[in-house]
């Protein structure tokens, strides 16, 4: 409908509306051509706005009906916001590196015959075997060290309770008085 005094479309709606929902209900109706239905649910949507702020409202409504009129200013805004999304393939840049034991890190093999090697992981008092908290070494690799000592010792290549006397100054793979991780007891 059409009102003969200032050449405005006026319904119903707008009657009952205050003036700063008429205003966006105008603005919204002028860029959109909006049907009998469109226009009933466009009353209601702003009949529940009606004690919000207007700037609030715009956006609201500007969202929840799509782009109204500039489709190139959509496409620049979702390039920027896709220019400030987190990059989803980079590594994590706060991993810590694999912790290796010192045999896998240079891929030694323990064997009965280097006896040299064998005594790092021996007390130079007490000729018993450091434990895997102390050595750092991984399971696997501290089980092999420990049966080449047993193989060692019953071959006569090292000592049951000491460390040979030219291996004490040896330069150490660990330091039996800072163990790496704390003893079980």
């Amino acid at each position: 409908m059409r009102d003969r005094t200032n050449n405005q479309i006026t319904t119903p709606l707008t009657k009952t509306l205050d003036k700063k929902t008429q205003s966006l209900f105008k603005i919204l109706s002028s860029s959109v051509s909006i049907t009998n239905n469109c226009q009933n649910t466009l009353g209601s949507i702003l009949s529940k706005l009606r004690g919000l702020s207007a700037p609030w409202t715009v956006r609201r409504l500007s969202s929840s009906l799509g782009p109204l009129q500039y489709p190139e200013l959509d496409e620049k805004i979702m390039a920027a916001r896709q220019k400030d999304m987190p990059v989803s393939d980079m590594p994590n840049p706060f991993e810590r590196e694999k912790a290796q034991c010192v045999l896998c890190r240079l891929k030694l093999t323990p064997d009965y015959k280097n006896a040299k090697l064998l005594s790092q992981f021996v007390s130079p008092y007490t000729g018993r075997i450091y434990g895997r908290h102390i050595t750092g070494l991984c399971l696997r690799q501290q089980q092999l060290v420990e049966e080449e000592i047993i193989k060692s010792q019953n071959v006569g290549f090292m000592a049951y309770y000491l460390k040979q006397v030219e291996f004490l100054h040896d330069p150490k793979l660990f330091d039996p008085e800072r163990p790496i991780r704390n003893h079980r007891f």
